[in-house]
């Protein structure tokens, strides 16, 4: 099994491994490449899309009640 942070950075490298074996996966690391870019993006679109109501509640600190 391959660690998908091996992948990212080093995708020639792992291409380059099954092509070796004669096992024809190299085009497939363009594939996982792919979803995993996707995956990615969809994660970083909904950490933005967390309604302020269920986010962190931030908790002010004793200074700010002193002044407040």
């Amino acid at each position: 099994m391959l660690d998908i942070k091996l992948i990212r950075e080093r995708p020639g490298f792992v291409r380059q491994c099954p092509a070796k074996r004669g096992a024809g996966d190299e085009a497939r690391i363009g594939d996982l490449l792919q979803c995993d870019e996707l995956c990615q993006r969809r994660r970083q679109d909904t950490a933005h899309q967390i309604p302020s109501s269920l986010a962190m509640p931030v908790v002010p600190t004793s200074q700010a009640l002193a002044s407040g």
